[in-house]
């Protein structure tokens, strides 16, 4: 049943003699909508085509009472919206009862077809927010990483004009097409032509070209779509590819491809060489204003990467794709700008116990014990007290009570704890430098801190997903660089401005403010200014090299396992 509804022309007559006796069932069947009864009718109004008992007994004035007239029995409920022309005749009969649009109708008919289109469902588009379109609603929400309560919130209608390639309700789109009854009626201003028998002329399609047009049509809808998650933040190729890919086949659920589903593969592989790939190239930003990247930085990243570990016998890039289900989503171009940024080219074997103050012309002043712990490895994860000092007749070189990593006290460090997690074991002299268990150490160690402070009450409005760019220099790169106390200290002081600010924006506004928080340590108030140059290094590094990779390494498709 299509919403149409078919009224015939009747006599007011024959009002006159509906039976009070009448069920709801043979109602129902009358109106055929082949449903059961229920206590309350639905959405619209009937034709009405009531049992004719029979002529009435003429009346005889002074023999008997004039038989009653019973009133028309009409369902009390709201009629069915929008109402279609009456077939076969030129007018339109006014709605029972006549009442305007309900507020929203349009507007819930285009959430609804948007998503129809998202998800792959089938929602009857008809402009009532049911069960089935909250439903919906939430699903999508916990897609986007949003609070799932069901109501089109701004952020809510933002991520869905997103995600359907920027189409706004106000574009007139989610409302099905009229049929042609070839009636004048509210939809037409006069008779249409006659209508040929054919199915696809009668609403004005031309199966010739229109499969071409319709695959035309797609992929500028998908284009519109990975744009739109681009300008987002997001930067990860494999995300938007599985973002396009599932909208292609809601019927694989998200899973990953098998072995043997090779079309499917290729077509993965297409989206991202032809859509995905070709958006991240036009929008890449430029480097951060002081941020200076060069070709030599990016061919010693490469380079890095590619060497394999004896150890291992694999590259530290495959060691991060082995892994890569432990990185919750962090690109590997970051992974691989972080360590070159942090470790240098030593990697596992890397060791910093405090660092070298240097004048403007790069000459070493004076060594500098902080932090007092080592950092270690390959992701420089913080590990126990080195005891360093500088020595009293030459302050550049040191003097070290624990010169051996990785150092004093170790099980109370990020690194030891992180250790014992994997092996029930703490580290060694001997052990310290295994690149495995380094990469699993220093992914957790990230990856925790970030979500201690996303999961925070105070800042889940700030971080509504983890593939954003925003997130990741914010919750995952500043809070290591300065540490997750003091990058609370920003966000709590400037709450509320920044949830005021489109998350592209956030990051510039912090660079150069002030916060202030209680050392635990010290007891004593301390002020820090922001300083984001540790981040656009990183950052922009990454961007450079994605370019030059021209996309991540790729994994199996059909998403993270």
């Amino acid at each position: 049943m299509n919403g149409e509804l078919n009224f015939e022309a009747m006599p007011f007559e024959a009002y006159e003699t509906v039976a009070p006796e009448q069920s709801g069932f043979e109602l129902e069947e009358e109106f055929g909508r082949g449903a059961r009864s229920r206590s309350r009718p639905r959405s619209f109004a009937p034709r009405v085509t009531p049992k004719r008992p029979g002529p009435p007994p003429a009346f005889r004035p002074g023999t008997r009472k004039k038989p009653p007239v019973y009133p028309p029995r009409f369902p009390r409920f709201r009629p069915r919206w929008p109402w279609r022309p009456v077939v076969g005749y030129g007018v339109v009969p006014e709605p029972y009862p006549a009442e305007p649009l309900p507020a929203g109708s349009e507007y819930m008919r285009w959430v609804q077809s948007a998503l129809n289109d998202v998800l792959g469902l089938r929602l009857p588009v008809n402009g009532v927010a049911d069960s089935a379109t909250r439903s919906a609603i939430r699903s999508f929400q916990q897609r986007e990483g949003l609070p799932a309560d069901g109501t089109l919130g701004p952020d809510t209608e933002r991520a869905l004009i997103a995600a359907r390639g920027g189409t706004s309700p106000g574009a007139g789109v989610g409302t099905p097409p009229e049929p042609d009854t070839g009636q004048p009626g509210p939809a037409m201003s006069e008779p249409a032509e006659p209508a040929p028998a054919a199915p696809a002329e009668e609403v004005g399609f031309e199966w010739e070209t229109s499969e071409q047009e319709f695959g035309d049509a797609q992929k500028i809808a998908e284009g519109a779509a990975v744009k739109s998650r681009v300008a987002a933040g997001q930067r990860d190729p494999n995300a938007l590819t599985d973002m396009v890919f599932f909208q292609r086949h809601p019927e694989l659920g998200g899973r990953r491809l098998r072995a043997d589903e090779r079309k499917l593969a290729d077509e993965w592989k297409a989206i991202l060489r032809d859509i995905v790939l070709p958006e991240l190239a036009r929008r890449r930003a430029g480097p951060a204003a002081g941020t200076k990247v060069g070709d030599r930085d990016v061919a010693t990243v490469r380079a890095m990467a590619a060497r394999k570990f004896p150890e291992l016998g694999i590259s530290l890039e495959q060691l991060l794709v082995r892994h890569q289900a432990e990185a919750d989503g962090i690109p590997i171009e970051v992974l691989l700008a972080f360590i070159r940024r942090e470790a240098g080219t030593r990697l596992n074997h890397d060791a910093t116990a405090g660092y070298l103050a240097k004048d403007k012309s790069g000459k070493p002043l004076r060594y500098v014990p902080s932090p007092k712990f080592y950092e270690l490895g390959i992701f420089q994860t913080p590990a126990g007290l080195h005891g360093c000092i500088p020595k009293a007749d030459n302050p550049v070189e040191r003097s070290c009570a624990y010169p051996r990593p990785p150092g004093h006290n170790v099980q109370n460090s990020s690194f030891g704890k992180g250790w014992y997690r994997l092996t029930g074991t703490y580290p060694t002299e001997k052990n310290w430098t295994d690149p495995a268990m380094q990469v699993r150490i220093g992914l957790w160690n990230l990856t925790s801190k970030a979500n201690s402070i996303r999961n925070d009450k105070r800042f889940m409005a700030l971080f509504p997903s983890k593939q954003s760019e925003w997130y990741l220099r914010m919750a995952v790169l500043y809070s290591f660089a300065a540490g997750a106390g003091w990058t609370c200290a920003f966000l709590r002081q400037y709450k509320n401005q920044l949830l005021a600010l489109p998350e592209g924006q956030r990051w510039g506004f912090l660079s150069g403010k002030q916060a202030s928080r209680i050392n635990p340590e010290t007891k004593r108030v301390e002020t820090k200014t922001f300083n984001p140059e540790n981040v656009n290094e990183k950052m922009t590094l990454a961007a450079k090299l994605r370019a030059v990779r021209g996309a991540t390494v790729t994994q199996s498709p059909g998403g993270t396992p």
